[in-house]
């Protein structure tokens, strides 16, 4: 199991989907790659995350991102 497993059993899952975006945070999560404590404060911060990440996917267009993630991913131990 990697970062990328769940991706990539939904697009097996999902063959006739054309996933156009994938996000991964410029910015490090509060918590890691994989939140397992919650609290207020930090998910306000990964949703503010997010939306800033989100809003700058859909400006650099469809697919852009897709190698960004695998280049972010490969520098963690998730990976």
């Amino acid at each position: 199991y990697n970062s990328l497993s769940d991706y990539e059993e939904i697009k097996r899952g999902y063959p006739k989907v054309e996933f156009r975006y994938k996000v991964v945070p410029d910015t490090p999560l509060p918590s890691g790659y994989i939140p397992l404590g919650f609290n207020r404060d930090s998910m306000l911060e990964m949703i503010r995350i997010g939306v800033v990440d989100g809003e700058k996917a859909i400006k650099q267009g469809p697919m852009v991102g897709q190698k960004k993630t695998a280049e972010s991913l490969k520098n963690t131990m998730y990976y």
